[in-house]
């Protein structure tokens, strides 16, 4: 007897793991796009940008000349700070610091988190009908992504809940039978 199985996959479950401190304001942004870091110290004349490598970002109201001031733009609000960047590469993934030269204690950290798509997502298998019975195996391969992608697989719209589906671990193997 032949039987028709309709499989759908779902590719979207993530586990994240960033390192950050509890006193840092954590930014979650998707390669490409713009982050905006506020900064909550009054502005001065002394207040500088910079990373934790010793690049200096800004300093004295100005993106620092060795910086991309197209894609480093200052903002100054009122009495606050803040500091957009661009056009996000995954070199910008890391730590920021806003603080008062004057006052060392007055500083603001921040921690901006670049996730990155699979560069390649494929499922491998069977594309007929598959008989009742026979054993078949589904593989999924996501290439890349940041963080790495963890599979999750559905079928007919539900997470892996038959009792005749193995999901193979931690492979990202489906054995139909």
């Amino acid at each position: 007897m032949l039987c028709k199985m309709e499989v759908s996959f779902l590719v979207l479950s993530v586990l994240f793991v960033f390192p950050a401190t509890a006193d840092d304001d954590v930014i979650l942004a998707v390669l490409g796009s713009t982050v905006v870091l506020d900064c909550k110290i009054p502005q001065t004349d002394t207040l500088i940008w910079d990373r934790p490598d010793g690049t200096v970002l800004a300093i004295k109201g100005a993106v620092h000349q060795t910086v991309n001031a197209s894609r480093f733009i200052l903002r100054n609000a009122s009495a606050l700070q803040s500091l957009s960047i661009h056009d996000l590469f995954l070199s910008d993934d890391g730590q920021y610091r806003g603080y008062d030269l004057a006052d060392a204690g007055r500083k603001q950290n921040f921690t901006v988190n670049i996730f990155v798509r699979p560069t390649l997502f494929t499922v491998d298998g069977p594309d007929t009908v598959i008989d009742e019975g026979s054993v078949q195996t589904l593989t999924c391969t996501a290439d890349g992504g940041k963080p790495p992608p963890l599979v999750q697989w559905h079928l007919l719209g539900k997470p892996n809940g038959r009792s005749n589906i193995k999901l193979v671990s931690p492979d990202p193997v489906f054995l139909l039978y």
